[in-house]
């Protein structure tokens, strides 16, 4: 036990609350649920980063958030508690009375909060009952959604919801159990760690391949054409790397916002687009194209600290590292593996076009 009491200021005096090895007195119990049921406890941490700063703009650039989400966080603790955490002034942010009262109570349960176990009741979800999960729409699409079933077996008291999303600034922890992206998170108050190395390349259909032939140098694009995703990501700003404006012009035949777009229009034959390297894990209707342009991203897991001992966000965090584990999938390894190579290093009964089957393509 970290710490053995926890202090509330009283109209009067200060109350502490006596905590034994064998959990909070009942009565107490009651006072501190009270309090807390309320609350949220990510709020409670952005009472302990407004203390701390001077204004809401240096909160925010702690906290790695915007300006507004810290704003309407406070709002919303403010009025669950109906009372005044912070007076606003022309030289900033306040605290008062009530507010140093809630701080002590952020401060005493961050601490008890690493004490506790892993628990059935240690549920510090955002939504009672439901696991929510923020994914990179990719991944979060290709090769989330078809292993979705595993993680609903490890919870089955819980809805999963799986959101996906192409702008890399929308895969937050914020208002999310856990998150996967490729932006690491700025946010200190989330655990974060690394999860995969993707290494993209170029891919085109057999289809496309046929009537344009396969280039092998960047001097060999002419008469080809490509698509590009167009949005905050990834894929929107591959082909820049290797092209100049102007040749980038002439090559561009498709922009699409989503790696969905992205994946029927080049299994289509409309052209040729970067795609992770496992699209040939979930495909047979495309192939890799041998042009000396190939990228990595590494994909990193958050979630936050408060909910670190939960029992549903930990299964979470299981079912993903399983699903980038790199021993069983060597294609998410630091090292590039050419998708030819697959087969070879990995047992042939999983690689197999798991997109294809789920959409009835063979």
């Amino acid at each position: 036990m970290v710490s053995n009491a926890v202090t509330l200021s009283g109209e009067g005096e200060d109350e502490v609350l006596q905590l034994s090895e064998w959990g909070v007195q009942s009565d107490e119990h009651r006072k501190l649920m009270s309090l807390l049921d309320k609350v949220n406890w990510e709020d409670l941490g952005i009472v302990r980063r407004l203390a701390e700063a001077t204004s809401l703009r240096e909160a925010s650039k702690a906290l790695g958030k915007s300006v507004n989400t810290v704003r309407a966080r406070l709002d919303r603790l403010e009025r669950a508690l109906a009372t005044t955490l912070f007076a606003r002034t022309r030289n900033g942010l306040t605290i008062t009375a009530e507010g140093r009262t809630v701080l002590r109570v952020a401060n005493e349960m961050r601490l008890l909060s690493s004490a506790l176990p892993l628990s059935r009741g240690n549920n510090v979800l955002v939504k009672e009952g439901e696991v929510r999960v923020c994914a990179s729409e990719g991944v979060g699409t290709f090769w989330l959604t078809p292993r979705l079933p595993d993680l609903k077996l490890s919870l089955p008291d819980h809805v999963v919801t799986l959101d996906s999303f192409a702008d890399q600034e929308r895969v937050s922890p914020d208002g999310y159990d856990v998150a996967v992206g490729f932006q690491k998170p700025q946010d200190m108050e989330a655990i974060c760690s690394k999860l995969a190395t993707v290494h993209v390349i170029p891919f085109a259909s057999d289809q496309y391949l046929r009537q344009h032939g396969m280039p092998t140098s960047l001097d060999d694009l002419a008469g080809h054409q490509f698509v590009q995703q167009e949005s905050p990501g990834l894929n929107s700003d591959a082909i820049r790397l290797f092209f100049t404006g102007d040749v980038l012009r002439k090559l561009v035949a498709i922009r699409v916002s989503s790696s969905f777009s992205l994946y029927w229009a080049v299994v289509n034959g409309v052209g040729i687009g970067a795609m992770p390297t496992y699209a040939r894990v979930i495909t047979r209707r495309v192939r890799p194209v041998e042009l000396p342009i190939r990228l990595r991203f590494e994909l990193w897991m958050s979630y936050r600290r408060e909910a670190r001992h939960s029992e549903p966000v930990q299964k979470v965090v299981q079912w993903l590292r399983s699903s980038f584990d790199a021993t069983k999938y060597p294609w998410f390894g630091d090292r590039f593996v050419h998708p030819d190579e697959f087969s070879v290093l990995h047992d042939d009964s999983q690689v197999v076009p798991l997109f294809d089957h789920m959409t009835g393509e063979g």
